[in-house]
């Protein structure tokens, strides 16, 4: 009997040079793992690439835009919180896209230190942006 996988269920993860601030001062992007669709999907995207390089570059941001599905605690460079949108990911620096990309495709299975998850999530995100947004097509 085939039996379908749950990677639909989506994660917070913390950018590695966020890690070592406060709860209260992370952003945290919510991600969901890709399914096996997705990766065949993202292969197909990727093979434009002219070199492996570009292929995986390509592959990256294909995962990140279609996998960042809300964050929390995003700030603009006036300190205010930025909605989550699909067109305001186009936004976030090559760093944190390059990340996320990575961090998706290189994982089929996410650590917990890798999602960032902690033990104790902090309600002051009362002023921070979430929204979940189905991905791309």
């Amino acid at each position: 009997m085939v039996r379908t996988l749950s990677v639909r269920v989506p994660f917070d993860y913390v950018l590695k040079s966020e890690r070592d601030l406060a709860v209260v001062e992370q952003t945290r992007f919510v991600l969901r793992p890709l399914s096996g669709l997705d990766k065949l999907t993202m292969a197909s995207a990727a093979s434009a690439g002219e070199t492996p390089n570009e292929s995986l570059g390509i592959a990256a941001a294909w995962a990140a835009k279609n996998c960042l599905v809300g964050w929390h605690n995003l700030l603009d460079e006036d300190g205010k919180p930025v909605q989550f949108s699909r067109s305001a990911i186009a936004t976030l620096p090559l760093e944190v896209v390059s990340e996320i990309g990575y961090l998706l495709i290189g994982d089929s299975e996410v650590s917990e230190e890798d999602a960032g998850k902690s033990e104790s999530r902090s309600d002051s995100h009362s002023e921070s942006s979430e929204t979940s947004v189905p991905p791309a097509s």
